[in-house]
């Protein structure tokens, strides 16, 4: 197959590792996460510009917005694609953290300081949604349900993972020795998520915690540990397609 993963990855790779400058690493230690400083604010001023602008819209358009999204009720990608935005596109990161691995593909850089008003869209556009919904004859409470819970999966993925990356911080348990690695080239939680995958599959790695506004990861080394552990470590931490300094 012409775009197959072993020929696509090697270009993408090598793109992303030329294309990252060191600003650009510095903004992608931000995971604009909803309990992040400075995010609950953005996201109401962006709630309340989107909800008045809808609010004093012209009666036509609003009855075109109510018609589309009636419409759109049960068009799955429409919703798909509005949580993929609200969300920094972590969907996607995760895809190719899981096929091609080729490192951070910025998605968060870009999308991310706009997410609150991303997320301020979202809700406004489901309560047009639901309005229309349980305006129609019969309700089309089915599909705005299941549009609902779609586009609420997809929105709040980057806090769901970044829950489950942190669930335990596995480093700092156990007598074995702590080691730290410095990592470059995460930029949101999907990034965390896979150097910890890669870390933990490391024979001699006890436990391990990512920390990517430091850009460190952290080990615990377990009795199966030797002098070569830390090397296979950053080995393992270069396959996924991220930078590592033993």
């Amino acid at each position: 197959m012409l775009f197959s993963a072993p020929l696509v990855r090697p270009l993408l790779l090598a793109f992303n590792r030329a294309s990252v400058s060191p600003a650009v690493a510095a903004l992608d230690r931000n995971e604009h996460l909803i309990w992040q400083p400075g995010f609950g604010p953005r996201f109401l001023l962006s709630l309340v510009a989107c909800a008045a602008v809808s609010t004093l819209a012209p009666p036509s358009g609003t009855q075109a917005l109510r018609l589309a999204l009636r419409r759109a009720a049960g068009r799955f990608e429409w919703w798909f694609l509005v949580g993929l935005a609200s969300s920094s596109c972590c969907a996607l990161q995760l895809l190719l953290n899981a096929t091609l691995a080729i490192g951070c593909a910025g998605f968060n850089t870009v999308l991310g300081p706009p997410r609150p008003a991303f997320l301020a869209l979202a809700v406004v556009l489901q309560c047009h949604l639901w309005r229309a919904a349980l305006a129609a004859t019969p309700p089309r409470l089915v599909q705005a349900a299941a549009a609902t819970a779609l586009c609420t999966a997809l929105s709040l993925l980057p806090e769901a993972l970044h829950w489950w990356v942190h669930r335990r911080d596995g480093w700092r348990t156990g007598g074995g020795e702590a080691v730290s690695l410095q990592v470059g080239g995460m930029g949101c939680t999907a990034c965390t998520q896979k150097v910890l995958s890669a870390l933990e599959a490391v024979d001699g790695v006890d436990n391990c915690e990512v920390d990517l506004p430091a850009g460190v990861a952290w080990l615990r080394l377990g009795p199966r540990a030797d002098a070569a552990t830390l090397g296979r470590a950053a080995r393992a931490v270069r396959d996924v397609g991220f930078t590592c300094d033993a």
